[in-house]
């Protein structure tokens, strides 16, 4: 795949899509969380409370899209696996990139959410700077 992350995640997400339904609904749930926290970042606020309820939704949202992603992948490369070796393409390696996804299967999900919560509320004057959410699964990236 050659592009932007942004086309490789949507491509992966059309694919959780087709066994996930719901999967639809935390993305857009989770982007429009992201949205909020953006919006209260550019504007500059300081609203300790209205962040930590938007970050809530964000983790809780953002890691079952990882988890998600992650079991994708998971089925992709046991279909890979199975192919014959001497076909016509050679064998494919797809993995994900990204904070949330490493830790999927090595961390229960609560504790991952917890450490996602953590790290946007210490990271806020960091993305206010930058005017944007610089760490969760909209950042992810497909290898392939």
């Amino acid at each position: 795949f050659t592009g932007p992350a942004g086309d490789r995640r949507r491509f992966l997400d059309r694919l959780v899509l087709a066994v996930d339904p719901h999967h639809g609904q935390r993305a857009n749930s989770y982007e429009k969380a992201m949205r909020g926290r953006n919006r209260l970042l550019v504007d500059n606020s300081r609203d300790s409370a209205w962040f930590d309820a938007i970050e809530s939704q964000m983790a809780e949202t953002g890691i079952a899209i990882a988890a998600a992603r992650v079991e994708m992948v998971r089925l992709l490369n046991a279909m890979i696996d199975r192919l014959p070796s001497n076909g016509p393409f050679p064998q494919a390696d797809i993995a994900l990139d990204g904070l949330l996804e490493a830790g999927i299967g090595h961390q229960a999900a609560v504790d991952l959410e917890e450490r996602f919560r953590h790290d946007l509320a210490s990271g806020r004057e960091r993305d206010r700077a930058a005017g944007r959410t610089l760490d969760g699964p909209h950042r992810s990236d497909l290898r392939v």
